[in-house]
């Protein structure tokens, strides 16, 4: 991570020399979101919260927002702040790629599964698949149908959330083993 804070400050320098206003506040946007990633991966955190406000000024995407909400969903202390950015989130996804969508409904999803209300927690994890499916993140059907198949199991559903484990099962399974063979390549 510290490596790859370095590349990124080198790309930052290139890109304020940028003449065109948009693709220089792009490029600046991308850096300071993986930094921001790599600070908090690094629990550098005053550094996190540097390159979320020069995100923020540059004109957040909704996953910034998404990233946020998660943050304080995590630390169980600010319930309030999580709706309050992820709502500020779907106020924008419309404008972005639909996976921006997706990961707010994801969060929502765990957002009402910590606040016991299942059957709200449920409706955005099935909101959040249906868009997982169409952009082929296996990953996040993976993490969905987890999630989906433990919000069954809550509601007492048996059949339900069997027919969800099995299913996060099985692309578990097909996900290590491309993981496996992936690895084999270099080897």
């Amino acid at each position: 991570f510290k490596e790859s804070v370095k590349h990124f400050n080198k790309s930052i320098s290139f890109g304020q020399k940028l003449k065109d206003l948009k693709n220089k506040n792009n490029l600046l946007y991308y850096n300071y979101a993986w930094k921001l990633d790599n600070f908090h991966e690094l629990n550098l955190i005053d550094s996190m919260y540097i390159m979320q406000n020069k995100c923020i000024k540059l004109g957040p995407e909704p996953l910034l927002y998404v990233t946020i909400a998660a943050r304080h969903l995590k630390d169980k202390i600010h319930l309030d702040s999580t709706e309050y950015y992820l709502k500020k989130a779907l106020k924008i996804t419309d404008n972005y790629p639909l996976y921006q969508k997706s990961r707010a409904y994801f969060i929502y999803g765990k957002f009402y599964t910590e606040k016991k209300d299942n059957e709200s927690a449920l409706k955005y994890y099935l909101k959040a698949l249906d868009i997982f499916k169409k952009t082929q993140r296996q990953s996040d059907k993976r993490d969905a149908y987890k999630s989906i198949a433990e919000t069954y199991k809550s509601l007492n559903e048996k059949e339900k959330a069997n027919e969800y484990l099995e299913k996060y099962s099985n692309i578990n399974d097909s996900i290590n083993e491309s993981e496996k063979s992936s690895l084999d390549i270099p080897i």
